[in-house]
C-alpha cells in the first residue's frame, strides 16, 4: 500500500499560480488524444531501459487501454526534441485504464515521466507540471491530483499548490 496526497484545486486560483511560473521558451509541447505509436515507442523504451523493475511499467499495449478508457497524453519537447509525457483524463484513475466519475468539467492529471536517458535542463519537471497546471485552469473547472510520498519530483512540482491538498497520508492498494 502507498501513502499519497490528494489535490482538488478550482482552477481559478491554479491559473494564476500557474501563470506566475518563468516558463522556459525552449520547452512546447503537444496534446494528443490517440495512441501515436510512434512517439510512445520512444518514451517506453526509455522507460524499459531507464526503469527495468517497474514491474507495471507502460507498453504499447497497455496504452490502447488507456486512450480507449478516455486518457490523454501531453507530450513535452525541449528544443524540438521529444524528452516526456504527462497523463491525464476527465475522469479519476491510478492506473489510466480503471476510470471513477468525478465532477464535470474537471481534469485529473499525473503520470509524468522524464526521459531519464537524456541530458536535459534541471527544470525540465517543474516547466512540465506547472505546464500543465495551466492547461487544466485553461481548459476545466477543477484540477485533480495524487502524489505518491516517494515521488520526490512530483511533489516539488505540487509545492506551490499546498493549499488545495484536501487528503493527506491516505493508502490505497
Amino acid at each position: 500500500m502507498s501513502k499519497y496526497v490528494q489535490y482538488i484545486a478550482p482552477t481559478q486560483p491554479l491559473g494564476g499560480i500557474a501563470s506566475r511560473y518563468n516558463y522556459d521558451s525552449n520547452f512546447t509541447y503537444k496534446v494528443l488524444r490517440e495512441n501515436n505509436r510512434d512517439i510512445n515507442s520512444k518514451i517506453i523504451q526509455s522507460i524499459d531501459e531507464c526503469l527495468p523493475l517497474w514491474n507495471t511499467r507502460p507498453t504499447l499495449d497497455t496504452l490502447d487501454k488507456r486512450f480507449h478508457a478516455g486518457s490523454f497524453v501531453m507530450y513535452q519537447y525541449y528544443k524540438g526534441e521529444l524528452c516526456g509525457w504527462f497523463w491525464l483524463n476527465t475522469k479519476f484513475t491510478h492506473d489510466w485504464i480503471n476510470t471513477k466519475e468525478i465532477l464535470p468539467n474537471s481534469i485529473y492529471v499525473g503520470g509524468m515521466y522524464k526521459m531519464l536517458d537524456k541530458e536535459l535542463p534541471t527544470n525540465t519537471a517543474l516547466d512540465f507540471g506547472n505546464y500543465v497546471m495551466k492547461y487544466g485552469a485553461d481548459n476545466y473547472d477543477q484540477l485533480y491530483a495524487i502524489i505518491e510520498n516517494w515521488n520526490k519530483a512530483s511533489k516539488a512540482i505540487f509545492a506551490p499548490y499546498k493549499e488545495f491538498i484536501i487528503d493527506e497520508s491516505q493508502h490505497y492498494a
